[in-house]
């Protein structure tokens, strides 16, 4: 989920970014963290077996779909479903989300991103989100993020926000990697998320939309181009990811986003 400036003006586009970029990942009780409307919603999801519905919002030539869901008419509850086919084994997908120590390379905006509690199938993550404006100091959170892989063919990350002590009010959201065969993986994420968006506001709700939509979008790319090119540099692979993020048809999703 993370980000490049699409603004002529990059430090508002990363002070954005904050609360849609990494906040990924993890299977947990329900009772754990933050809970919002959504939270047993994803927890649901995140034991089903099926593969989930995602509306194909792309123009034919793009490789990520996307759809957008308002969840409050005229908030700025967000909510959006990505869904992509990797060309790479499961085992390399994971490997890429695994990496936690690897994120700030991927993934743009962050001063750190540290493991401060791991068992066999819980992490908790400690971020720093970099805000590049003076008067405004860099936003630290810790998400749950918790793993399950109920079967070779499937690996479930579902996450949640642990405690609301900063701008992140909730968050709730998950990533399923399923093997289609022994080189393509289908990568699905679902993400809910609600924040003080603060002196962002005065931009207009649209513009909110549209950077958060490329945000994670972005970070998308980003995983994809790492899990199917493992000896790209991180560089490089935030370059392509931009290159793909500008053929991608945000304007439309935020455009023809739905009320849940």
């Amino acid at each position: 989920m993370l980000i490049m400036a699409t603004w002529n003006d990059r430090r508002f586009y990363v002070l954005l970014s904050w609360v849609m970029i990494g906040l990924i990942h993890g299977q947990t009780q329900a009772s754990s963290g933050v809970r919002s409307a959504f939270t047993d919603k994803v927890l649901a999801l995140s034991r089903s077996s099926s593969t989930l519905d995602v509306v194909d919002s792309r123009g034919k030539d793009q490789a990520l779909k996307l759809r957008a869901f308002e969840v409050v008419k005229g908030s700025l509850y967000l909510g959006l479903e990505q869904q992509q086919v990797i060309t790479a084994p499961l085992s390399a997908v994971a490997a890429v989300l695994d990496n936690v120590d690897q994120y700030v390379e991927l993934f743009e905006g962050f001063a750190s991103v540290r493991r401060v509690k791991e068992s066999e199938t819980q992490w908790v993550l400690a971020w720093e989100q970099t805000i590049p404006i003076f008067f405004l100091p860099n936003e630290k959170y810790e998400t749950y993020y918790f793993v399950d892989q109920p079967t070779p063919l499937r690996k479930v990350y579902r996450y949640q926000l642990k405690q609301q002590d900063g701008r992140i009010r909730f968050n709730d959201g998950l990533i399923v990697l399923e093997a289609l065969d022994s080189q393509r993986t289908l990568y699905t994420e679902v993400d809910y998320v609600d924040a003080d968006w603060g002196p962002l506001k005065v931009l207009g709700d649209s513009r909110i939309w549209k950077e958060s939509v490329e945000g994670l979008a972005l970070s998308d790319f980003a995983i994809r181009l790492k899990s199917e090119h493992l000896d790209w540099s991180y560089s490089k692979v935030r370059s392509e990811a931009r290159s793909l993020l500008k053929l991608s048809p945000v304007d439309r999703v935020v455009e023809e986003r739905t009320r849940l």
